[in-house]
């Protein structure tokens, strides 16, 4: 079984803002891991979260807009051996929830909760909680690799390009206050 470690690597996961946001949480997780990089707002648009939360069908929906064959499906757990996954499986509640399932097998699952992240549970334990539907996600020759619309380092350095003189001040100011830290601990070094 994979570490957790490695899982994370590939299929990140998307802490939800707000209760209705577990929809677009897993559906950017799960287009991330096919390295098609949204952010949640753009998820959000995708697949029509609105205050209600998200559909099933604009899960598919969504995922067919990017170049997944998605398909909502009704199962019981031992038909989910022959879905693709990882998939987005709706469990029960008061308002519904979606998780990544990640994997399967007769005994257990193993989920990423955009609650609180990764979890294996036990067929019943995953039974008590599964509402019997799950949205399938193939992907097709349409779904292409998307870098993120911004890139960490890049951002950095464009401002900090654009505040020069202002970065230039900050960093005399910082090796001043360096060099007299410095300097007083000699003194009293000295003194005592």
């Amino acid at each position: 079984m994979l570490s957790k470690w490695r899982i994370y690597r590939r299929l990140p996961w998307i802490r939800v803002a707000e209760p209705r946001d577990c929809g677009p949480s897993v559906f950017t997780s799960l287009a991330r891991y096919y390295r098609h990089h949204l952010t949640l707002e753009q998820s959000r648009m995708l697949i029509g979260t609105n205050r209600d939360g998200t559909s099933l069908a604009g899960l598919r929906d969504g995922g067919r807009a990017i170049g997944f064959d998605a398909r909502p499906a009704q199962a019981i757990y031992d038909a989910l051996k022959h879905i693709q996954l990882p998939s987005i499986a709706h469990l029960n509640g008061q308002e519904g929830h979606y998780v990544v399932l990640y994997s399967w097998t007769p005994e257990d699952v193993v989920v990423l909760n955009p609650n609180n992240g990764l979890k294996r549970l036990k067929r019943a334990e995953f039974e008590a909680l599964w509402s019997g539907y799950v949205v399938e996600f193939r992907p097709t020759p349409a779904l292409k690799p998307r870098r993120p619309d911004v890139e960490p380092l890049k951002l950095f350095m464009q401002l900090a390009l654009r505040h020069k003189p202002l970065l230039f001040v900050a960093l005399m100011f910082a090796l001043i206050a360096i060099s007299l830290g410095w300097a007083t601990s000699f003194f009293l070094r000295t003194l005592f």
